[in-house]
């Protein structure tokens, strides 16, 4: 007998289409590492008659505008000596430095300098302690306790207490001198201890690079802790007990860094600090850029699924069997497995 069979198979195939959109969210300015600072103009100074700067071996930073640090030394009754840092202030730097012929300076103590810029060591007598100056006069002569000599009691028996400059090529304005400064920015403690220690101060410094910040609870490194880097706390309470044993004349601790910020004082760096620590931890940082906010771009993908049918229809006329499968079907199944494949493969 001969049996026509039409077969119509239908086969569904899926397609996806993909839509990406992104987020942006500002970064508040106090989360904002400081961008990097460059100078407008630059005075040269040198040694004088009077005054001199035993300049250490590491280089000066370019933000100081081609400035120069190191030991201080003065000439007295015709012979050279070493000034205790005792009652010495950023105002009889600035004297200092400008007398030399700079633009300003600041007060770096020896203890910081010494083994950092490494300047040659001295056998020179300690002659006075700080002259005292208000920041106006001309010469360190003019200031007030110029030439008083040192007690047999003080530090200043101690070369650990030798007073050094930092003399700037130009003297920055309030906002150029702030943006000198590194940032303390609170955080979440992303550190091994932060199971224990779970909040952070670091200090970000111009163009990006950070470490610890001040203070903090040590924990040992034996205890899972960072030894001396410090800069963790338990609570913001941690926190602020350790910001008020800073002296507003003081420059926080940061991470062994704070040497070569000497203008960046508790008073003139980081008013804002407390108020910081109340507006809770920062969740991401960003590079600040001329002032400008910062941001994070935050992507998300959403997929869309949808569905097309695809018919196909084969038609045969067989000579077969009345009792097994005739040769249309077993053609019918090919052409189904045929398209089965190709759906899956696409």
């Amino acid at each position: 007998s001969t049996t026509s069979t039409t077969s119509t198979t239908t086969t569904t195939s899926t397609t996806s289409t993909t839509t990406t959109s992104t987020t942006t969210t500002t970064i508040p300015e106090r989360c904002q590492s400081p961008a990097s600072f460059s100078c407008s103009s630059s005075a040269v100074g040198a040694n004088t008659a009077e005054l001199r700067i035993m300049d250490g071996t590491y280089e000066i930073l370019d933000q100081y505008c081609g400035g120069r640090w190191g030991r201080l030394e003065i000439k007295q009754d015709g012979s050279w000596g070493q000034i205790c840092d005792e009652n010495f202030g950023d105002a009889d730097a600035r004297v200092s430095c400008r007398q030399m012929g700079f633009a300003d300076g600041f007060q770096i103590h020896d203890f910081y300098y010494t083994g950092r810029l490494s300047p040659p060591a001295s056998t020179l007598p300690v002659v006075m302690t700080g002259p005292q100056c208000t920041g106006s006069e001309s010469r360190v002569q003019d200031c007030p306790s110029f030439g008083t000599a040192p007690s047999s009691s003080s530090l200043c028996s101690t070369p650990r207490y030798s007073a050094g400059v930092l003399c700037l090529g130009s003297q920055p304005s309030t906002a150029e001198l702030k943006a000198m400064c590194p940032k303390l920015i609170f955080t979440a403690n992303d550190q091994r201890n932060k199971e224990t220690h779970p909040l952070s101060i670091k200090s970000y410094f111009p163009g990006g690079s950070h470490t610890s910040g001040f203070g903090g609870t040590g924990v040992s490194t034996a205890d899972g802790g960072l030894g001396n880097y410090g800069g963790t706390y338990r609570t913001v309470a941690e926190i602020q007990n350790a910001w008020g044993e800073i002296s507003d004349s003081e420059v926080p601790n940061m991470g062994g860094h704070q040497w070569r910020y000497p203008m960046a004082t508790k008073s003139r760096c980081y008013s804002s600090f407390a108020a910081d620590l109340a507006e809770g931890p920062c969740t991401s940082t960003a590079a600040s850029s001329s002032g400008s906010s910062g941001s994070a771009a935050t992507t998300a993908t959403t997929s869309v699924v949808g569905t097309s049918q695809v018919t196909v229809t084969s038609s045969s006329d067989t000579a077969g069997t009345a009792g097994g499968k005739s040769d249309a079907s077993r053609s019918a199944s090919r052409v189904l497995g045929l398209c089965i494949i190709l759906a899956v493969g696409s």
